[in-house]
């Protein structure tokens, strides 16, 4: 019985730390992951998050396409590319 709440608090515990969202970029700090430069910029910034939940992070679409170049496509979970007429955030 022992073995078994064990078992089931690890499960949860692998559950929990599961995030279907990419990290929020952090402007003015975090450095694009092809370039180099910092990001701050939001209306300009890109981010796609792989299916094992790692995040990257760009200072612009190009910088993230650019670099999906050597990404295989079926690693890719999720894109995300700031909206240039709306600075409110991702679409």
């Amino acid at each position: 019985m022992k073995n078994l709440t064990v078992l089931w608090v690890i499960c949860l515990l692998v559950l929990s730390s599961c995030n279907s969202e990419p990290k929020p970029i952090e402007y003015g700090s975090e450095g694009c992951q092809f370039c180099s430069m910092t990001i701050v910029d939001k209306q300009h910034a890109a981010q796609f998050m792989t299916k094992k939940g790692r995040s990257y992070a760009f200072d612009a679409t190009e910088c993230m396409l650019n670099y999906l170049r050597d990404v295989e496509p079926e690693t890719v979970a999720i894109y995300r590319v700031n909206n240039y007429t709306d600075s409110r955030g991702f679409c």
